[in-house]
């Protein structure tokens, strides 16, 4: 199997294609697709990596920001995408984030799917069979209860390679145990942080039902006020987060990262598996815990990470640099978020290591293979 970080610059486009035994085909899964570098640019490794009309097995979104999904409507054309995973968040939270959406004049596929998963998907692609698959929250109290027209349900934590594979894929027998675990996290921290910018803003606890009516019949300059309130939240209002294991925890795979001269680099191997990030925020102790609980029973099996939200110091945890992996981390080459923040890149230095950095220059991509 290819696990690829694809260069798209200050954005998401992740890869992982497995050999078909005795084919010239492959499965193919997809981890975010988007870019704020250029559209283009995610546009032209969506035609490098996959011919017209190629299967992607499984798309997973780690969350609806413009820069890990803007890419989507051309995969969905360019290719035929049987499956879309994504997190699926609460309807006190869906208020929330369709405030947001509006605050700060987002529309198009990010907004679209947002209020309508499958009939966006729909609009934008001529494929009639794509299924959309939400993931309930971890700590979801009613699971399944927010499912917009006609997405499925599957909770988080549960494996759904299974359900990835064709009936007749024939995949190589070390793949036979592979794992794809995802895990759809509540940021529960960045929803009280936005509720306490409301409270600041009107001088009094403003609630969801009331921030659409302020929003929609408010008095003059109340609009003003709620994006201030939204602005102010540090990283952005991510309610939900979706973070993904790819691996096996069963044959002892490893994984070299390629390089040096074109061969593996010569920083050795490491386990099969890969933790997808997003742009989860695992700063501090409650949040990383949360993570790692989560993903226990598979965390020694974890050989790369994805550092999250670009190498953003609100989304950071030190905790990141003591474990035994490679590290990936995408950014612009030059952003205006001044991604990665040096901070994180010292953390990593004063360890001894360095994370891979994917821009949108070409050379830049990290490609590991895994055996």
């Amino acid at each position: 199997m290819v696990r690829s970080f694809l260069p798209v610059g200050q954005g998401a486009f992740y890869c992982e294609c497995f050999e078909q035994a005795g084919t010239q085909d492959m499965l193919n899964v997809v981890y975010d697709c988007g870019s704020l570098t250029g559209r283009q640019i995610v546009e032209q490794e969506i035609k490098n990596n996959f011919r017209r009309g190629e299967n992607i097995d499984a798309l997973f979104i780690s969350h609806l920001d413009e820069d890990h999904v803007n890419g989507i409507p051309y995969l969905l054309n360019h290719c035929s995408v049987k499956r879309i995973y994504f997190p699926l968040i609460t309807e006190k939270n869906r208020r929330l984030m369709e405030i947001y959406f509006r605050a700060n004049d987002i529309d198009g596929f990010s907004f679209d799917f947002f209020m309508d998963p499958a009939g966006a998907v729909r609009n934008v692609s001529s494929e009639t069979d794509t299924r959309v698959i939400g993931i309930g929250e971890a700590d979801a109290e009613n699971e399944g209860e927010n499912l917009q027209g006609e997405t499925e349900y599957h909770r988080s934590g549960e494996d759904v390679f299974e359900t990835i594979k064709r009936p007749y894929d024939s995949l190589l027998p070390l793949y036979d145990k592979w794992l794809y675990i995802p895990f759809n996290f509540r940021q529960t921290n960045r929803v009280q942080n936005l509720l306490d910018n409301l409270k600041i803003q009107f001088q009094r606890d403003i609630t969801e039902v009331e921030l659409v009516r302020l929003w929609e019949k408010g008095h003059p300059g109340d609009r003003d006020k709620i994006k201030r309130a939204y602005l102010n939240v540090p990283g952005g209002l991510n309610v939900n987060s979706m973070v993904l294991f790819s691996g096996e925890i069963d044959h002892g795979l490893r994984q070299y990262k390629h390089g040096c001269g074109g061969g593996y680099c010569c920083c050795g191997d490491m386990p099969s598996g890969c933790l997808y990030t997003g742009d989860y925020d695992a700063a501090g102790a409650m949040k990383w815990k949360e993570m790692k609980d989560a993903f226990q029973r598979y965390w020694a099996h974890i050989g790369c990470v994805q550092i999250p939200h670009h190498g953003s110091r609100h989304n950071f945890n030190v905790d990141f640099v003591r474990m035994r992996a490679f590290f990936v981390l995408s950014a612009g080459y030059v952003n205006r978020y001044h991604h990665p923040h040096s901070s994180v890149i010292k953390a990593f230095l004063l360890r001894g290591t360095m994370p891979h950095i994917v821009t949108e220059q070409p050379g830049s991509a990290a490609f590991f293979v895994i055996d």
